[in-house]
Formats: structure tokens, sequence, C-alpha cells
């Protein structure tokens, strides 16, 4: 039979002590292929799962991002230009010298309350984060507001300068820097959720990144490994058959193909087994027919033989025969002669 070859060994001896390979060497091989198949199936539908996940939760720390975070700093933001610009057209309309312009500066005075307002509204609908600094500043703007409709305008419309820069420096600063702290404060905390936000969606990504990456190695290994095992399970168990074959075809019907698994190889190599044995039994026969065609032919040639030595007997007999014959006539004649001289005489 010869040696087998080190990448047929799987599908022999191999599979014969593993179990779980000799179960696997046993299915139907649309079985193995679906198996094979299955695996990769299962280790792309598990990545593009993890992928999904790790998508969702970043698009969700996005929303969060610009949602409460981004719109709230805008918002914020806004605020803040619009308080500063209130205390600035305060000093304007302090600077005033007419009353058309005094107008016009309180005109807008109340555009920026109103944009104070528009903005608070847009920054509390985005969630505040810390809604007691953000009510505290609401609480000093408010109070910042009474004091410059209550003093500091009317000081200014008055033209008494020197009373208004004493109020602004005074309680008008006071409020407005803690209403501007805590826009700040504000501000810094909403910074550092944003970064917060940003650093958890940037772990998340590296998370699903390791996770993914490890999946699809750990999965592609796998399948590798599988579709290795099950080329082998195939391949080599047809191979043994096919070198059968080719022995078969050159006269050699001793080599098996050594087959045990019960796949539709294995069922081929069962079958050629039984071929090969049908072949042997009729050789076998033939063999025994010949020998016994032998054996009558040489008794033929036995008779013949003798047939042969009675033919010559039976030819030195006739020559015998035809000698005597020849005697006899040779006598006729003489006695014809002498018949014929007495008939002459007696005449």
């Amino acid at each position: 039979m010869g040696s087998v070859p080190a990448d047929e060994v799987l599908g022999g001896s191999a599979a014969r002590r593993n179990p779980l390979v000799r179960w696997l060497a046993d299915r139907p091989v649309r079985a193995k292929l679906l198996l094979a198949l299955g695996v990769l199936a299962i280790v792309a539908v598990t990545v593009g799962v993890v992928g999904l996940r790790s998508l969702s939760e970043t698009n969700a720390d996005s929303q969060h991002l610009y949602n409460e975070n981004v719109l709230s700093l805008v918002a914020l933001a806004r605020v803040q230009h619009a308080t500063a610009e209130n205390q600035a057209l305060v000093t304007g309309h302090a600077s005033a010298r007419d009353t058309a312009t005094r107008s016009q500066y309180e005109a807008r005075i109340q555009e920026s309350d109103a944009e104070v307002v528009e903005w608070g509204q847009a920054y509390e609908e985005a969630g505040p984060e810390d809604e007691a600094v953000w009510n505290q500043f609401q609480s000093t703007w408010t109070k910042w507001q009474q004091y410059r409709d209550s003093t500091l305008l009317p000081l200014s419309r008055a033209n008494r300068s020197a009373e208004f820069d004493t109020a602004l420096h005074g309680t008008a600063d006071e409020l407005a820097e803690e209403a501007t702290s805590a826009l700040e404060e504000i501000e810094e905390y909403d910074v550092a959720l944003a970064k917060e936000t940003a650093d958890k969606a940037e772990h998340s990504y590296r998370e699903a990144r390791v996770v993914m990456i490890t999946l699809l190695i750990v999965g592609l290994l796998v399948a590798g490994v599988l579709g290795v095992v099950i080329t082998q399970l195939i391949v080599a168990p047809l191979r043994r058959v096919s070198a059968t074959l080719e022995a078969m075809a050159r006269g050699d019907l001793t080599r098996s193909a050594d087959v045990h698994s019960r796949d539709e190889v294995g069922q081929m190599a069962a079958a050629l087994g039984r071929a090969q044995e049908g072949v042997r039994q009729a050789i076998g026969a033939l063999a025994g027919s010949a020998d016994t065609l032998a054996g009558s032919a040489e008794e033929l040639a036995n008779v013949s033989q003798q047939i042969a030595a009675s033919a010559e007997d039976a030819s030195a007999q006739a020559g015998v025969v035809s000698e005597a014959s020849g005697e006899v006539s040779r006598n006729v004649q003489t006695v014809a002669a002498g018949s014929e001289e007495m008939g002459s005489a007696i005449r």
C-alpha cells in the first residue's frame, strides 16, 4: 500500500482517534461546507453587531454632545454676549447728551434684555447641567436689571454723572461680576461635561475597535482552522480513493482506500472496496476456470495422441492388406494364364 502522505493523516487515523474530528468526518460534505460557512457567518454577524452597537453608542454620545453640550454652550455664549452688551449699552446711555440718543440706547437695552431671555430659554431647553448656578445667575441678573432700571438709567437721564459712576462701579459692578462669575462657572462645568462626553465616545470607540479586531482575528482563526480540517477531511479521502483507483488501473487489487467516514466520500470508498472484492472474486473464478480448461486441454491432447497412434496402426495394417491384395492379384493373373494355356491345350 505504501506510506500515507502527511496531509492525509487528518482523514485517517487521527479522525478515528479524535471523537470530534470523527463526528465531523461522518457529516455529509454539504453539512461540512455549510458548517464552515456558518462559522464565517457567525463571525461576520458578531463583528457586525458589535460594530453597530459601537456606532449606536457613538451616535448617542454625539447626539448628547450636540444637544446637551454644544447647543447649551452656544446658548450660554449668547447669554454672556447679551449681558455684556447690556452693560455696555448702559454705559453708552450715560455718555449720551441728547434725549433721542438715549432713547435709542434704551431701545437697544430692551432688545438686549429680550436676547438674554431668548437665549436663556434656549439654554434651559438644552438642559442646564448645573441648575443651582443657573438659577443663581438668573436671580443676580434680575437684580442687576432692577438696579439698572431703578437707579442707573434715572441717574443717566438726569445727567448726574458722578452719582451714576458711583452706582455703576459700586452695586452695579458687584451684581454684574456675580452674574458673570456664575456664567463662567456654568461654562466651565459644561465644557468639562463636553470633554467627558467626548472622552467617553473615544473610549467606546477604542473599546469597540479592540473587541471587533479581537473577534475578527479569533473568528478568522477558528474559521481558518475549521476550513483546513474540513478540507483535509474531504480531500485526503478523495486522494486515497484516487490512489486506489490508479493502482486498480495498473492491475493492483490489493490496495485499499482505508476511508472510515460515513459521508459521501466514505460511501464511495466502501463501494470501491466492494467493487474490488467483486473483481477479485471474478478473477479468482476465472483463474479456476482456466485451470479446469488447462486440464481438459491436456486430456484432449492425450486422446489426440492415442487417436494418432491408432491411425498409424491402421495405416500399417492397410499397407499389409494392400501387399496381400497385390499378391492375390498376381496369383489370379497366373491362374488366368494357366487356365488360358489349359484351354488352348484342350482345344
